[in-house]
């Protein structure tokens, strides 16, 4: 037979427990609430033979019960102790963040195993346990798996606020600037990038190693980014010849109702004809 005991002064998470054990469907399985000097106790006796099966099933039952009522206060535990520094606002949203990750489905995997394992190592050589000193000082693994998904939720929330600021400074700069020329013509492509005038004279190639004649690293889209917040037109007309990335959307943001995709034109068809891919 085996035989646990989970000590609580806490009656609302021994009667949750119990809600838990209502549920279960192992057989041969019995526990109940007692009141002894200093404790409540929820005392739990498997009578049944087939202990890998009981360890399971009880290591689930209580691995959910943490989740759903420790999992959010370790977070804002966490946030307040080691990012005290962001404002309510920041980590509030950081918070929910970290929970919808921590609620992703291989996440929720992860955590679950973590969590039996932890259950399954203790309460297979201890019979008996102060439930609040268990998830509080025992879940090491388990915390620091939130810790993890914490930091990588900073990481990209920082990131994420640096893009923000970085747009934002550039849509300023082209509002107050005088637009240098009408329009500019950009031909984006895998084999192509490149920028024509209002004649559609070439401007730039960045085909051309004549432009990275230098020992800085500069990319292709940091030369085209750069020539158009020097030649500030007033219309940019976007010729795609793939899908649109990551860097188009950037340059949507930053130059807003100036920016202009076409579908299909002649220089669309000059550019991205059969014979001009190859």
């Amino acid at each position: 037979m085996i035989s646990i005991c989970l000590k609580s002064n806490n009656i609302s998470s021994l009667n949750t427990i119990e809600n838990y054990l209502d549920n279960t469907e192992l057989p041969e399985i019995y526990y109940s609430q007692k009141k002894f000097k200093h404790f409540n106790n929820i005392i739990i006796h498997y009578k049944g033979h087939n202990e890998k099966l009981f360890y399971k099933v009880f290591s689930n039952m209580l691995s959910k019960y943490i989740i759903n009522f420790y999992e959010k206060y370790f977070i804002k535990q966490q946030l307040a102790f080691d990012f005290f520094y962001f404002s309510i606002q920041d980590k509030k949203k950081i918070q929910d963040s970290t929970i919808e990750n921590m609620n992703l489905e291989s996440n929720v995997a992860k955590k679950m195993n973590i969590l039996k394992d932890c259950i399954i190592e203790y309460f297979s050589k201890t019979s008996s346990c102060n439930l609040e000193g268990f998830i509080n000082f025992r879940l090491y693994n388990y915390k620091n798996f939130i810790n993890l998904i914490l930091e990588n939720v900073i990481n990209d929330y920082i990131l994420q606020k640096e893009y923000a600021e970085y747009v934002n400074l550039l849509q300023e700069y082209i509002s107050i600037q005088t637009p240098q020329s009408e329009s500019i013509h950009l031909i984006y492509s895998n084999n192509a990038k490149i920028l024509l005038d209002d004649s559609k004279n070439i401007i730039a190639n960045t085909n051309s190693s004549q432009i990275y004649l230098s020992d800085i690293s500069f990319s292709s889209n940091d030369f085209i980014l750069n020539s158009l917040l020097n030649l500030l037109p007033k219309k940019i007309f976007i010729h795609l010849g793939v899908e649109e990335d990551n860097f188009i959307k950037f340059l949507k943001l930053i130059f807003k109702d100036r920016f202009i995709v076409c579908s299909n034109c002649a220089i669309c068809s000059l550019y991205f004809s059969d014979s001009a891919l190859k």
